[in-house]
């Protein structure tokens, strides 16, 4: 890049540069004009097909669910003989309370039986109450799994969202009782001109109640749809 580089120039740089990426949350805009670092694709049905053998092909008894966001289950014995191996697939950050309040505009009496009926409408979800539903949901599962002689994370279709508290949640059952970085965060300090950073913000995992921790043998997957 230099000063007499043309603007369709710097455009085709950034856009490639962007696609390098291979992650759709980054992205470059100029004007109307947009640039994803990848094409969103049809992830749901990729996801649901996977998903739904994954119970039925690996799992004892097809696996549970969990507020639509967790599959769970023991791996049956053909798939892992002689040893019991549990598997949590977390397929969401986010949404695991389904929040509906009524408008209230819109409600209206019956004519037939008079009763009131109000029509609901979805909420964006409280960031605590997705914060909460998380730490109760792998609670519940691992107290429910018992004692096993491993464990699988699968995250190939998470997509992340959320806020970071969510992650720092789930990452709080699988480790230890010392506090651990899980990441630095510099951010621009507002009107400084040129651009100035403050002091890195430390994030740290919270401890979680160590009934409910699990540090035995992990394996963590990931894919091309683990963003975030």
């Amino acid at each position: 890049m230099t000063k007499s580089t043309s603007q369709d120039d710097l455009w085709t740089a950034l856009s490639d540069s962007v696609a390098m990426f291979d992650d759709p949350s980054i992205s470059v805009s100029c004007g109307k004009k947009r640039v994803c670092g990848r094409k969103e694709r049809d992830s749901h049905q990729l996801q649901q097909h996977d998903i739904t053998k994954i119970k039925e092909k690996y799992l004892t008894g097809g696996g549970h669910f969990v507020a639509n966001n967790f599959v769970f289950g023991i791996l049956n014995a053909e798939t892992s003989p002689g040893w019991r191996i549990g598997y949590i697939a977390l397929t969401s950050m986010e949404a695991f309370v389904d929040l509906y309040v009524p408008n209230v505009e819109s409600l209206f009496v019956s004519k037939s039986s008079r009763t009131v009926i109000p029509n609901y409408t979805p909420v964006v979800v409280p960031e605590m109450y997705d914060l909460e539903a998380m730490r109760w949901a792998l609670e519940a599962i691992l107290c429910s799994m018992g004692a096993v002689d491993g464990l699988i994370l699968d995250l190939r279709f998470n997509k992340g969202g959320a806020s970071h508290l969510s992650s720092l949640a789930v990452a709080s059952f699988f480790v230890g009782s010392n506090p651990s970085l899980a990441f630095s965060i510099d951010e621009i300090i507002p009107g400084s001109t040129p651009a100035k950073f403050s002091s890195p913000r430390h994030f740290f995992v919270p401890r979680a109640h160590k009934l409910h921790r699990y540090l035995g043998p992990l394996a963590l997957l990931q894919g091309p749809q683990t963003t975030g």
